[in-house]
């Protein structure tokens, strides 16, 4: 492997001085639980609709042709939503009903008496796409229409403002050891930096495809440098509902890389402590545990720069706070950078054995943390 081990323990996100903002969140799942570090809670966002200049225009037919405009604001979920569309239709017009289904995530559009005709037809800053109606052709809902399709959010996001310009090397999100990653691979994740508080078109947007095991992004751009960024995520379509967000751990900063790499023949080993017991007439019964990785390895002829790395992580973290290690962030001998980079702690005591002059070889050590 010729790209070293990296570390990461330095989350920006979680500074005293960053200010954390959010599309949306459940009670009791609010984004400050994504930064406890230790995996038992995450963020979970309500789903939020975010009106803007782009989507704003209802084109109906109530006897007459009418442009209704929504205020343009991030409605925290489809109910919300619905219920600002039916006030504003009832507005211009009479007789609308507009709801949000939290089990089949569709809206519903209908008029109880009168003429309903959606203009699908009219699609200048319209709002079909967001709230699932995909026909091109105008339609009469009569008393009641659901939706084409599902749509549990336009785009979930958490933006942070560093307060000056930082560095950012990566950005990682995990959820829940016992679990697969909730959020899928055919969700679009992008990461943007800017100096200004506007992500339109900022100078800095690096997509990411989510895992099994997270989202795993180390940054490619040759400037990272920037105070405002935000992380965009869109499944607008997931089945599981808004509340599929489980996001337990969220890293934002710097990788700290060593000059030297973890030895050929380093072990990962995947424990599963699930207890198995055996009655008297030989049936098994079984107590099922989260399983979890450790990692064991040696780091030879390290230089004084990585020997300090080391020790002022293990000073830092000992045996009990949680960082990232990334083993081998080029993917040149795993499938991809998720398989070799774990949340973990450090397991057992920091030992340098002096090899020969100002070289040592020093034994690590890690526990994948459960939760």
């Amino acid at each position: 492997m010729s790209e070293p081990v990296k570390f990461m323990y330095n989350n920006f996100g979680d500074a005293r001085s960053t200010t954390r903002t959010v599309s949306s969140q459940l009670a009791g799942f609010p984004l400050t639980s994504a930064f406890d570090s230790y995996r038992f809670t995450g963020w979970r966002p309500s789903g939020a609709f975010e009106v803007t200049s782009a989507n704003l225009n209802i084109y109906i037919n109530d006897g007459a042709d009418k442009t209704v405009a929504l205020t343009s604001a991030v409605y925290a979920t489809g109910v919300l939503l619905a219920a600002h569309i039916q006030t504003s239709l009832n507005a211009s017009s009479t007789n609308w009903t507009v709801s949000y289904s939290t089990t089949t995530y569709k809206f519903t559009v209908g008029r109880s008496s009168g003429t309903a005709i959606l203009r699908l037809s009219q699609t200048v800053n319209a709002i079909w796409d967001m709230i699932g109606f995909l026909g091109a052709t105008d339609t009469s809902v009569g008393v009641s229409t659901v939706a084409d399709v599902i749509r549990i959010h336009t785009t979930e996001w958490i933006k942070f403002d560093l307060l000056n310009q930082a560095p950012i090397d990566c950005f990682i999100a995990i959820g829940s050891l016992s679990s697969s990653f909730p959020i899928p691979e055919t969700a679009t994740v992008t990461i943007k930096g800017n100096n200004l508080d506007d992500f339109s078109s900022p100078p800095l947007s690096e997509t990411v495809v989510p895992t099994a095991d997270g989202i795993f992004k180390f940054l490619t751009s040759a400037d990272t440098s920037y105070r405002y960024w935000r992380v965009d995520f869109e499944d607008r379509a997931n089945p599981n509902g808004p509340s599929v967000f489980d996001i337990r751990v969220i890293y934002f900063g710097d990788a700290v890389s060593m000059q030297r790499n973890i030895n050929n023949g380093f072990r990962a080993v995947k424990i599963d402590r699930s207890n198995v017991s055996e009655s008297e007439g030989g049936s098994l019964f079984f107590r099922e545990k989260p399983k979890y990785w450790t990692i064991q390895g040696d780091i030879d002829w390290t230089v004084p720069a990585d020997r300090k790395i080391v020790s002022d992580l293990f000073e830092y973290a000992g045996n009990t706070k949680p960082f990232f290690v990334a083993l081998d962030p080029l993917t040149e001998i795993s499938d991809n950078v998720s398989e070799f980079t774990k949340y973990v702690t450090f397991q057992g005591n920091l030992d340098k054995k002096h090899l020969l002059y100002n070289y040592f070889s020093l034994p690590v050590s890690f526990r994948e943390v459960i939760g």
